[in-house]
């Protein structure tokens, strides 16, 4: 019996979504130009995944989808696009894994940008940007906000 009712609630509830708009909708504007509508939130037009939100089911993207399930309120979509453009910016941003070649051919990993460690339990966010400081360094740096003095560490 309980697994009818489930059925039959989903029935109700997918009746009455029928006509409402879903971000994989194709939207038409002025122009005469299609493009999907995407998120309604923060108007992604690409997600692995569209989730349910407050305005019906397939309205959010994955990330503001899971967001709205775990705390029943939409997140700030400014916070999220500047996130996204940060990470952006970051890209080619050089990381203390990377590898680097010297004058004489030789590879080697680039290390920590302030004390030149190659290696790390974790590698921290700097001034110069995500990945740039060893897990000492980086502690200190996200304390004093400053660097410590290499020689000591």
């Amino acid at each position: 019996l309980p697994d009818a009712q489930k059925m039959m609630m989903k029935a109700r509830q997918a009746k009455q979504d029928q006509g409402k708009p879903k971000a994989t909708d194709e939207v038409v504007d002025d122009q005469g130009v299609e493009s999907i509508r995407g998120c309604f939130n923060c108007e992604k037009t690409e997600s692995k995944r569209w989730r349910t939100g407050p305005d019906g089911p397939s309205t959010l993207c994955d990330t503001c989808g899971k967001f709205f399930s775990k705390h029943r309120k939409l997140p700030d979509a400014q916070k999220m696009m500047m996130k996204a453009r940060q990470a952006k910016q970051d890209q080619g941003k050089p990381k203390a894994t990377d590898e680097v070649v010297d004058d004489q051919g030789v590879e080697s990993i680039r290390g920590c940008f302030n004390c030149e460690k190659t290696e790390s339990k974790r590698w921290r966010t700097g001034p110069d940007g995500p990945s740039t400081l060893c897990d000492t360094c980086g502690k200190f740096f996200s304390k004093h906000r400053k660097l410590p003095d290499a020689q000591k560490m």
